[in-house]
């Protein structure tokens, strides 16, 4: 994961053309560390309910993404995994409430990828 990270971190400064393929690697490996959370009819209903109360968030597409995410944590609880939601849409996501959801799950919400990063480091114990 360590490499993964650095490689990812490495990325920016290579052409499009000599990473194609590195990339396609990388995601392959990138995949076979994460979770791939599943979609549902029973969140499409969830979304739609959390719709009709004012709570954030307020976008239906935004909906069925945090109605995945919350119920991918309920599905997944154990004291060893860490979970960590990134997404670069503050406006929709940060807000109070959706952040001690979260929390209350055992879900880190991070809006930077450079945090993020950090983070999993921490976790990974690679300074």
């Amino acid at each position: 994961m360590a490499a993964l990270i650095n490689q990812l971190q490495q990325f920016k400064t290579r052409s499009e053309e000599e990473e194609l393929p590195t990339l396609h690697a990388r995601i392959r490996e990138f995949e076979e560390t994460v979770s791939t959370i599943p979609y549902s009819a029973e969140i499409t209903a969830r979304a739609e309910l959390r719709g009709l109360r004012p709570l954030a968030p307020f976008k239906q597409a935004d909906r069925k993404i945090y109605e995945s995410i919350l119920q991918f944590a309920r599905e997944n609880q154990s004291p060893d995994l860490k979970m960590l939601f990134l997404t670069r849409d503050k406006t929709d996501f940060d807000f109070s409430y959706i952040r001690s959801e979260l929390a209350f799950l055992s879900v880190e919400l991070f809006f930077s990828a450079g945090e993020c990063i950090r983070r999993i480091r921490e976790l990974l114990g690679i300074s």
